[in-house]
This record gives structure tokens, sequence and C-alpha cells, in this order.
């Protein structure tokens, strides 16, 4: 039987599932993060555009994003997600 993570398949060299998590709440970014953390799924915590975009480049899974960031714009930052996915 293949070794899972929650519901995701971790074996024969699969890398585990990683969610960026952007919110400039901390309170909301370490209940998101205690909650997938229950479910063995690793949260990459950011509090906005800069550190999301400096963490992007570790290919997270999914990214869950606030839009409404304070002084950013959580539409700006998707649309800079999504010219980066290609």
């Amino acid at each position: 039987m293949a070794a899972t993570r929650g519901d995701v398949d971790v074996s024969q060299g699969k890398q585990p599932v990683r969610i960026l998590v952007v919110d400039d709440d901390p309170t909301m970014r370490e209940m998101i993060a205690g909650y997938l953390a229950e479910h063995n799924i690793t949260a990459i915590l950011a509090n906005g555009g800069q550190e999301m975009a400096r963490l992007l480049s570790t290919e997270p899974s999914l990214v869950i994003l606030d839009l409404r960031l304070g002084q950013e714009d959580g539409l700006d930052l998707l649309r800079e997600i999504r010219s980066l996915s290609g």
C-alpha cells in the first residue's frame, strides 16, 4: 500500500502538497496553517505581496490569497501569480 499524507499520495518520490497562505492577519494565517497541519499538509505563510513573490519560487501546490491585504490589492497579486504561471 502506498504511503499517504492526508488524501495525498506521497509515495514514489512525489512531492508533498504545500499550500501558500497569503494574509495580512497573523491570526487568520495561523488558523489556516493549524487546520492544514492537522491534515498533514504543509503551509507556507506570507503576510503580503513581497513575501508571496519570494515564496512562489517554492512552487506551492495551491495559493490561498486574501483579497484585502491592507495597502495591497489581492486581485493585483492574483494577476501577478497568473502571469508567472504561464
